[in-house]
């Protein structure tokens, strides 16, 4: 038994047509009713045109003026769908077609129809609607898009692709990620993501977590260190994203990575040449003070032994002697600013080498055979014979003549005459010491006073102390690092450190 609305509702729709046309213009997008007896004749709704952005006055009630914009395959499966209802009432005459609009843009239409048929159950008549459901089929279209945009991320071979639960632990990984870092996804699930992070980055991964939590779906970056199957440490560029729930809640951690560790290895170049660049600059600037200071003093020593001499011709031979005092130190600050010139030009056009450490110190050694023979010094070198050094060997031999020099001019003495070249390895790192018995000298607090320019270890010896300012920079250049003990009366020794 029907209900009374329903009946209600029927005798109003057969006794007044406003309710038919409000049914049809707010509920539908157009309606249409074709005579199956006569298939050129079907009428259209001008909803219908309408959605289509025709005029409707300018289109004929006739299947062809919508054949012709219909998409070809959809049409194919209009004209199925309808044979097999016209033979079974029970197939839904119901199926989205794609038609063209206008202004060329795709219009989708859901279109449903049913057959009407006469006493002997012959179909007469089809009655259909129009549903535009354009809005609705492109975000279909955009999220299928997007989900075969996530998938093509997720089975990339180039990008990481991670997630964790809001504890840390993983919940998946895709196959570039277990394929670089050598895991098996059922081995890693549930475990704390850290164990792929080196110890050293896991304070600066928790404060990117943390991030995500304050400010969640949007990406924070970070680069983290990862031990790869292989055994190396290689750097990654991460995107982190805290996802939520509808209660915008944190729910999990999803993480993007991309490898860039011949990115970051050549940053640290660039920002090492450029510290050397920079360092170069800086010591040359340092050079020229020292040097103008040096010749002006010689230059204005010289003029007043002139003025002397013109004064007291009778001294002559005694101002003659100063006066050699003068030029030999104008002569040896000039040399050393052609050393210093000359090195660093050549540095940058020399090439690493492989030297034999033990061959390099004879070889220094022999250039002071004079001075050695001299002082009646004894300079032993202990320690291997075989060890290889790939270094700048122009650098190399510029910081231990230097430091031999030194050590023959402030480290030979009355009761000694051992200066020590001891070769070996501290904490897997290379080092060389240059070491004397001689008389030593009070160590500053900051070792590195030493190494100023300007600085001389004995103020009664001859120097213009720029030895161990250039000896310095120039083992920095090299990647070294030199360490200075010394007690007085007893010696010193400059040990020369690699840090690699």
């Amino acid at each position: 038994m029907k209900h009374y609305l329903e009946q209600e509702l029927e005798d109003l729709l057969k006794a007044d047509g406003k309710l038919f046309k409000f049914i049809q213009n707010h509920s539908l997008d157009g309606m249409w009713y074709w005579d199956l007896e006569n298939q050129n004749e079907e009428y259209m709704d001008q909803r219908f045109w309408h959605v289509l952005g025709y005029d409707p006055k300018t289109k004929k009630h006739s299947p062809q003026e919508w054949i012709e914009l219909i998409d070809p395959e959809h049409l194919e499966l209009a004209k199925d769908n309808l044979s097999k209802h016209l033979e079974d009432e029970n197939h839904p005459y119901d199926q989205v077609v794609r038609y063209k609009h206008k202004s060329g843009k795709d219009i989708w239409v859901r279109c449903r129809g049913i057959a009407i048929r006469d006493n002997n159950g012959k179909p007469i008549r089809l009655l259909g609607c129009h549903n535009d459901i354009t809005d609705l089929k492109e975000r279909e279209i955009e999220s299928q898009e997007m989900l075969m945009s996530y998938k093509a991320l997720v089975e990339t071979e180039s990008l990481f692709y991670i997630k964790t639960d809001v504890q840390g632990n993983y919940t998946y990984a895709n196959n570039c990620f277990l394929n670089r870092f050598g895991y098996k996804l059922e081995d890693i699930i549930g475990k704390s993501s850290m164990c792929s992070i080196i110890e050293e980055d896991h304070p600066k991964t928790f404060k990117i977590v943390a991030k995500c939590f304050a400010e969640p779906n949007i990406p924070h970056s970070i680069i983290l260190r990862k031990p790869y199957k292989d055994g190396l440490t290689r750097s990654n560029h991460w995107e982190f994203y805290g996802i939520t729930d509808n209660n915008n809640d944190v729910i999990e951690i999803v993480c993007i990575g991309v490898e860039i560790t011949e990115l970051v290895d050549r940053s640290i170049q660039l920002q090492r040449l450029l510290d050397v660049e920079a360092d170069k600059n800086d010591r040359l600037q340092q050079h020229s003070y020292i040097t103008s200071h040096n010749i002006r003093n010689s230059v204005a020593n010289m003029v007043g032994l002139v003025d002397m001499i013109e004064d007291d011709p009778d001294n002559l031979k005694e101002y003659v002697d100063m006066m050699k005092s003068s030029v030999h130190a104008l002569d040896a600050t000039l040399k050393n600013l052609t050393k210093l010139l000359t090195e660093e030009k050549e540095a940058e056009f020399a090439q690493l080498e492989n030297i034999n450490v033990t061959d390099a110190l004879k070889r220094i050694i022999a250039l002071e055979t004079g001075e050695i023979s001299n002082l009646n010094a004894n300079i032993e070198i202990n320690g291997p014979e075989n060890i290889i050094l790939k270094t700048l060997p122009v650098f190399f031999d510029s910081i231990f003549h230097n430091l031999i020099s030194n050590a023959l001019k402030y480290g030979i003495n009355n009761t000694s005459n051992l200066i020590e070249v001891n070769i070996g390895y501290e904490d897997e790192n290379l080092f060389i010491e240059i070491k004397d018995f001689g008389d030593g000298f009070n160590l500053p607090n900051n070792a590195e006073l030493l190494f100023r320019l300007g600085t001389r270890l004995d103020s009664n010896k001859i120097g213009q102390g720029l030895g161990l300012f250039i000896t310095k920079h120039h083992a920095k250049t090299i990647g070294a690092n030199i360490a200075v003990t010394s007690i007085e009366g007893k010696g010193a020794a400059f040990k020369v450190i690699w840090n690699d």
